[in-house]
């Protein structure tokens, strides 16, 4: 890693002027660092002030105080072209783009290269080519932005931030109009880039689950406007990843990195036994049932999933008598059964 970071903020508070009005603070008191070769994500609930840090940033809207570095430069120092050169920024407004062809689009990535007459030189269209490449949009070059799907012209304001060929990158919500294959893709592509280009690449993003296996760091933004930072697996285990999302009717699980739907179950505790991905997915079907699995395996109820060289059997024990069953199905049949004889 290199010794200096790609964009620094020092004492950083963030939030808006509202005319002779006290400012309203969203954030403050920010160190941040995004390093060469890092992805990190940027989470938070809705309304926690992560488009605000964004734009705040980028130099979209005026910090309030404190500093921001970017490439050993003060922000309020850069000019727009320099900025441009150092630091590429795809929001989630949808641009309209007018008549533009997709490679028409792209190619304005490097403006801040060509000036506004845009005379492409071999090195600009080789950029473009290959952020088109990158992305997977030069399938489409041809065909006008107007004619594209949400999730397709979001993967093409990618590649013009990519054909501008900055050292910093920060996106907005990047996979907000993608399916969950392209909501995958995106994020796995935005980790290579940063490892093989060594770019420093900051999004903020809603996708809790993509964020913990594709991150290098994650910025947790509460609702109070505190920010912790860490690597991914630490602000799991420490707490710091469910405290920002806590509320009332899901919990997150440390054991499995997901978020479940909770409910305060009053069923009989029910110990649950096999291998570990038959185990993890019959107590999904137990839990939204409002059964509680535990891990005691002295309680009197039992499931125990047994193995067979042609399908896998799951044996429900209830201290009495036991009986078999071929699929999660029938076994919640059962137990629903059950539940309504007593």
């Amino acid at each position: 890693m290199n010794d200096t970071p790609l964009l620094s903020a020092r004492n950083l508070t963030i939030g808006y002027k509202t005319g002779k009005r006290e400012p309203r603070i969203v954030s403050e008191a920010l160190n941040l660092d995004l390093w060469p070769g890092q992805l990190v994500c940027l989470l938070g609930p809705n309304g926690a002030g992560k488009s605000t840090l964004m734009r705040t940033l980028s130099g979209l809207q005026p910090a309030l105080s404190g500093e921001i570095i970017i490439d050993n430069e003060s922000l309020v120092n850069l000019k727009p072209v320099d900025l441009a050169q150092k630091l590429s920024l795809v929001l989630t407004e949808r641009i309209e783009a007018g008549n533009l062809t997709v490679r028409e689009l792209v190619a304005l990535g490097r403006t801040p290269y060509t000036g506004w007459l845009g005379t492409l030189s071999e090195i600009d269209k080789e950029k473009i080519d290959w952020s088109m490449d990158a992305t997977d949009t030069k399938r489409y070059a041809g065909r006008r932005m107007n004619e594209l799907s949400d999730g397709e012209r979001q993967k093409v304001m990618l590649a013009r931030a990519l054909a501008q060929d900055t050292k910093l990158i920060l996106l907005d919500e990047p996979t907000a109009h993608l399916d969950l294959p392209n909501r995958v893709e995106m994020m796995r592509l935005l980790h290579n880039l940063a490892r093989q280009t060594n770019k420093a690449i900051l999004l903020s993003t809603h996708e809790l689950d993509l964020a913990l296996q594709a991150a290098d760091k994650l910025w947790l933004m509460h609702p109070d406007g505190k920010l912790v930072s860490g690597v991914p697996e630490d602000l799991v285990l420490n707490g710091s990843f469910e405290a920002a999302f806590i509320k009332n009717g899901f919990h997150f699980d440390r054991n499995t990195g997901t978020f479940t739907i909770h409910k305060e179950a009053s069923s009989t505790p029910i110990y649950l036994s096999g291998k570990t991905n038959l185990v993890f997915w019959t107590k999904r079907a137990l839990q939204r049932e409002d059964y509680i699995v535990s891990d005691d395996p002295a309680l009197p109820h039992k499931i125990e999933i047994i193995e067979s060289e042609e399908s896998p059997v799951w044996v429900f024990d209830n201290g009495l008598t036991s009986k078999k069953h071929l699929n999660i199905s029938e076994l919640i049949a059962d137990l629903q059964h059950i539940k309504k004889v007593k």
